[in-house]
């Protein structure tokens, strides 16, 4: 494929091959890891969320959806006309015109983005010079995207409850669930890229874990956190310390955002953001978001949200990195 597996995502012994089946006593990957607590020894003060409020800045760059950064300093976003590059201070440029509508966004190692674009069912790769191609069509609305550290694309669908693993130079893929998550929406690797997060917005509240072999063989998914917040959940992330953070569209009603914290055992949960109680923030969507790249200003311990509300890009400084990132 693209590149070698780093050396710190190590295999699991004894996942199982094909799609994914869930587990129903919540020890799914029990024989596949002999240790599923691979965070039992985190640092828990050097975790710790600082005291609030965090600062939060509305940045002139443009996301509607979901935000990607380039190894040149920008970030990518749509205003659901055109896919924009922007500089963390500066005005947009248009990076392509072709793609209207996108979902999920995300740079594979060699710098081509991939897009899924929900509105037609196809998943894009768009080469720098912004020229685009059609990977995948006749897909079940793509939602979100992870790459893992051979550059494989892991995408949602959210029609179908699925998720793929997809080779971004044929197409080729294998279904690493096959149904099951209703509304599969958002999705994050852990710190070593051993475990695949999943969540859906139908309601349930439940994040799927799911063990992933280094050479991409899936395990058995179980049901890693439940009863999170409203249950509308969408855009995830991970810290260098594994926990996840998940966004949750709290209610129809006020359309405000909350960002939820889980802990790396999946038992804890705590609220990070609220944009309810914060001033001039109310009725922000904070679909997804992804840690600054560290390149011309996008700093590495601040979280980058795609605000569908006002298409633009908040920067929300927290003090603590995200996982290591395979691009850039």
């Amino acid at each position: 494929m693209l590149f070698g597996r780093w050396l710190w995502a190590f295999a699991l012994a004894g996942c199982l091959g094909g799609g994914a089946n869930f587990s129903s006593d919540g020890d799914a990957d029990a024989g596949a890891d002999a240790d599923t607590d691979a965070d039992a020894d985190t640092d828990t003060d050097s975790c710790a969320i600082p005291d609030g409020p965090l600062e939060m800045n509305r940045l002139s760059a443009v996301a509607s959806e979901d935000v990607a950064f380039d190894a040149d300093g920008n970030v990518v976003g749509s205003d659901t006309n055109s896919l924009l590059r922007s500089p963390y201070a500066g005005a947009p440029t248009i990076l392509t015109a072709d793609i209207q509508q996108q979902a999920g966004l995300r740079f594979l190692p060699d710098g081509r983005l991939v897009v899924a674009d929900d509105s037609e069912g196809n998943l894009y790769i768009v080469d720098p010079d912004g020229t685009s191609t059609v990977l995948l069509s006749g897909l079940s609305y793509p939602n979100g995207i992870a790459i893992d550290p051979d550059g494989f694309v892991y995408l949602t669908e959210k029609y179908s409850g699925s998720v793929r693993r997809i080779d971004p130079d044929t197409g080729a893929f294998t279904l690493i669930v096959d149904g099951g998550i209703t509304e599969a929406n958002g999705l994050t690797f852990d710190p070593t890229y051993r475990f695949l997060y999943v969540d859906g917005t139908s309601g349930a509240g439940t994040v799927y874990r799911i063990p992933i072999a280094a050479d991409g063989t899936p395990g058995t998914v179980e049901a890693w956190a439940e009863g999170v917040g409203f249950g509308r959940l969408d855009g995830m992330a991970c810290d260098e310390c594994g926990y996840v953070y998940v966004c949750d569209y709290s209610s129809p009603a006020n359309g405000n955002t909350v960002v939820h914290r889980i802990s790396p055992d999946g038992l804890h949960q705590e609220i990070v953001i609220d944009t309810s109680t914060l001033g001039g923030y109310f009725g922000s969507f904070l679909a997804n978001m992804d840690w600054g790249s560290g390149i011309e200003g996008w700093r590495t311990d601040a979280f980058y949200f795609a605000d569908t509300a006002s298409q633009r890009v908040i920067e929300v400084v927290i003090g603590i990195e995200g996982k290591p990132r395979v691009y850039p």
